[in-house]
Parts: C-alpha cells; structure tokens; sequence
C-alpha cells in the first residue's frame, strides 16, 4: 500500500512541475508574442527585423527573405492595414504550441524569434500572380496549366516538380536531369497521381504510375528531408533524399 501511495504522490507531484513549467513557458511566449504586436502597432520596422529567423519564407514561387534590410524592405507588403488591425488586436495570451513552436495568429516563434507569417496580403498575392505567370511564359509548353503547385523537388541529380492539374487529369509529374532549363522537354511527364494524407499535420505521399514503374514522393513532418522513392513491381529501386526548391530556383 504504501508503493502505491508513494508512487500516486510522485505522479501528481511530476504532473504540477510538468504544469508549472508549460505555464512558465507560455507566460514567456505570452511576452516575446507582446513585444512583437507593440512593435507592429508603433511600426517600429528595424527593431522588429532583428525578431526575425533568416530566411523567412514567403509563398511559392515568392523568394525568402533573407535579410534584415529585405526584411524592412518587404514589410509595407508583408503588414498591410488589415492584417496590421489584426494583429493590434490579438489577444498574446492565447498561445498555442506544437512541438516547441509557438503562435499567436498567423505569427509563429521558435527560440524567441520569428520563423513564419502565415498571411498573404493582396499585394503580396498580385506579386505571386506576376511571378507565377513568368514561370508559366517559361516552362516547357506541355507543362504551362496547373490549378496549383505542389512541390519542386532537388532529387539527387533530378529536379521534381508536381502539380494539381484537375479532377480529371489529378496530379502531373514531370522530371528533368539537374541543370537542363524546364524550357525544355522533361524526361517523364506523368498523370493521374494520386494523394494520400497522413493525419492532419501535413505529411502526405502523392503516388504516380507508369507501366510496372511507381514514383512515390513521401513527405513527413517530423523528417527533415522529403524522398522520393522509385519501385518496380512494387519493389523499392531506389530512395533518394531530395531537398524542397522553389519555382524560381529552376531556370
């Protein structure tokens, strides 16, 4: 009996410091998310960008910003009047983590600094609209409609690049060796991939078929790096390690 009482007051005593350190860490978090909304609010632009985890990423085919002069820069079109609103009005309290990250809105810290903002202003969409249509005017003819872009892929001595075409026609996959222009023809262009989500964090697997061959691109959250996977008859081939590009990395 006495194990079990012992044992019972040990648990409760790990559930109150496990208690006290998540209240500590979001009263911290609470602070660091007060400092950056009064920097917003008083436009004060130089301070804010020393807050900032470089490169921060902007939508696809958008470039990172990677500086802090990119940053001041950038920031008329990254905060503009409505999201500025916004943002002055959240509550800094209301934080909410997941795997040691942090957010308030569409603001997400990590280690004190801010790594994403998840809001597209209008000007930023119309930037987005003007580069996008560059890249269609560029890419092999085959290739210039797509609904949405998926994922440009470094496979190794590969370049990926995956698109939800329609209903119909599904996702397209197309590859060309490293350094050939996605002007030209690509190596394989293939249709009618499929998707399939894993839970409701992000990682999914998009599958696509060619004959007896199978192209699967894998992508976990909890993995740094994406792969592709190559099999034969359902037999693995090859597995590549492949790191995420943006359209504007491929010329």
């Amino acid at each position: 009996m006495t194990f079990w009482r012992n044992l019972f007051y040990f648990l409760l005593l790990f559930a109150f410091d496990r208690s006290a350190c998540f209240a500590q860490k979001y009263s911290e978090q609470s602070e660091i998310f007060r400092r950056i909304v009064r920097l917003i609010k008083e436009d004060r632009v130089a301070e804010l960008a020393t807050m900032v985890r470089y490169p921060l990423g902007r939508p696809d085919p958008l470039p990172s910003i990677s500086s802090e002069n990119d940053f001041i820069l950038y920031y008329p079109v990254l905060f503009d009047s409505v999201v500025r609103k916004e943002i002055t009005n959240l509550n800094v309290e209301d934080v909410f983590e997941q795997y040691g990250n942090y957010s308030v809105g569409d603001i997400w810290i990590c280690d004190g600094k801010i790594y994403g903002i998840y809001y597209t202003s209008e000007q930023e969409k119309s930037l987005q609209l003007k580069v996008e249509n560059e890249i269609r005017n560029r890419i092999y003819p085959e290739l210039k409609e797509w609904k949405e872009h998926i994922l440009t892929w470094d496979a190794n001595n590969l370049v990926v690049r995956v698109d939800w075409i329609s209903k119909d026609s599904g996702y397209r996959y197309a590859i060309w060796p490293k350094g050939r222009s996605i002007s030209e023809k690509p190596d394989l262009i293939l249709y009618n991939g499929k998707s399939e989500p894993h839970g409701n964090m992000g990682s999914i697997t998009y599958t696509f078929k060619n004959g007896h061959w199978s192209y699967i691109l894998d992508y976990w959250v909890h993995e740094e790096l994406p792969h592709l996977r190559i099999l034969y008859d359902d037999v693995e081939q090859n597995k590549i390690e492949c790191k995420w590009l943006r359209q504007l990395d491929c010329k």
